[in-house]
């Protein structure tokens, strides 16, 4: 009896149980179906506002298309063309939102405003060869009291630098007496010309014509303020006229000598402003200009210089000291511009991707000019406001691939989908005389509407 009762119970139980499972199953799948019914009805009428859709396409290749749904051989779902779709260009790729997320996608204006371009560079600052003052003499003989000992060794207007002894610069000055005395201004007008040949100096000259007395040893003066850039000479010695006595630089203005890379060249021109700044002065600035532009480029580094002028009345900037300058090559107006990321250079030049309109983009080659500030110049291809891809990879993980892409993305001709197909099956290359068919199964085909011509007779 208890035993009746407890198999009696455990059947009630099963039963129950199957009961709530079944329930709970019915109310799982009618809940997933109205779901999935309510999303298929609204994008039901989503595109019964665009009609049937023409074909389907590979959202990453519009070469792609067919009949139905489905996938492209990327895995990626296709995507239907409607009729208002059909004007896009040749090379047009359409993206759907969720792929443009999915990839990535960022977009970039290209604008129209005022385009200036200083170019900065560093170079070394030099004594102005024009201001350097080379002392020679013009006949050979002794120097002595020399005034600079030392390279480097300021100077002053007026100074004197040296004393020179020559017997031929005596004999003239005795001809040229000879000659006031003898009342033969001839003789010596002459003998005053060969003193000014021979390097004498005015303030001589005058000396001899006042005092009327010979000296032995002329005396050589600066003609103005600076220091001895070179010195090639030492008390006592013995010159010719080929010797390089000393030179004496200013510091009063000075030269700067610039490189700037060569596609930098055609940005430069002679008279622009420049700005110099130094780390031993902080916060102190040089004001200048382009004096001069070098006619060829260093075949080394493949670089311009340039020579650079500026005032240094407090002789702050010393030779061979490093600073920066800023060169101002001016403002153009009305200059197109657009990211530089946005810019994809190949063998063939340059593209951009550019948005025709949303989820639609057209690869379109463009000529570029300068950049600056992560903006390049755009000199033909774009117009101001449009928009162009500057993030996205599409998922391209290199250069070459990314030109691959592009190449992809150019015209194609347009192919129905019974041409695909029929392109697709075309087995007239096909070389069947090998081909043994002795072994196929032709148990399931159907040769009545076959048309046999008769090729080998009545057998």
């Amino acid at each position: 009896m208890n035993k009746s009762l407890s198999i009696g119970a455990l059947l009630c139980a099963l039963v129950l149980g199957a009961g709530a499972g079944i329930g709970l199953s019915l109310w799982y799948l009618s809940d997933s179906g109205s779901a999935d019914n309510s999303g298929e009805s609204s994008e039901a009428g989503e595109d019964g506002d665009k009609g049937e859709p023409l074909y389907w396409v590979a959202p990453m290749d519009d070469s792609y298309r067919r009949d139905e749904p489905g996938q492209s051989p990327m895995g990626m779902d296709l995507v239907p063309v409607y009729a208002g779709d059909e004007d896009d260009e040749p090379g047009d790729v359409r993206i759907e939102p969720t792929v443009e997320q999915n990839l990535g996608l960022k977009l970039g204006d290209v604008t129209r405003g005022d385009w200036s371009q200083p170019v900065e560079t560093v170079g070394l600052v030099q004594v102005n060869q024009d201001r350097i003052k080379h002392y020679h003499v013009r006949a050979t003989g002794w120097v002595s009291d020399l005034s600079v000992a030392t390279e480097g060794d300021p100077v002053r207007a007026g100074q004197k630098l040296f004393e020179f002894y020559s017997p031929e610069i005596v004999n003239i000055q005795q001809e040229y007496l000879q000659g006031i005395r003898q009342d033969q201004p001839e003789r010596a007008r002459s003998s005053l010309s060969q003193l000014r040949a021979k390097g004498v100096s005015e303030r001589e000259v005058e000396r001899l014509k006042e005092t009327r007395e010979v000296r032995e040893k002329l005396h050589y003066y600066s003609e103005r303020d600076g220091y001895a850039v070179q010195l090639g000479v030492r008390e006592g010695n013995f010159v010719d006229l080929a010797q390089n006595l000393m030179s004496i630089g200013s510091l009063d203005d000075i030269w700067l000598t610039v490189e700037v890379f060569e596609r930098q060249a055609g940005l430069l021109a002679e008279g622009q402003p420049v700005t110099v700044t130094s780390d031993s002065y902080p916060g102190e600035e040089w004001q200048g200009e382009v004096d001069y532009l070098y006619p060829s480029l260093n075949a080394d580094n493949r670089t311009l210089r340039a020579r650079l002028v500026f005032p240094n009345e407090d002789g702050k900037l010393k030779p061979d000291m490093f600073v920066r300058a800023r060169v101002d090559t001016g403002e153009r107006n009305n200059v197109i511009s657009a990211p530089a990321s946005a810019v994809i250079r190949t063998g063939r030049g340059a593209r951009v991707v550019k948005q025709v309109e949303p989820n639609r983009y057209r690869s379109v080659p463009v000529r570029i000019g300068h950049a600056r500030d992560g903006r390049v110049e755009i000199l033909e291809g774009l117009s101001a406001g449009d928009r162009v891809v500057v993030d996205g990879q599409f998922l391209i993980d290199s250069e070459s691939s990314r030109e691959a892409e592009l190449l992809r993305m150019e015209p194609q001709e347009k192919q129905s989908p019974e041409e695909q197909q029929a392109e697709a099956m075309d087995h007239s290359e096909m070389d069947q005389g090998d081909m043994d068919h002795s072994e196929m199964d032709h148990g399931e085909m159907d040769h009545e509407d076959m048309e046999h011509e008769n090729q080998g007779g009545d057998r």
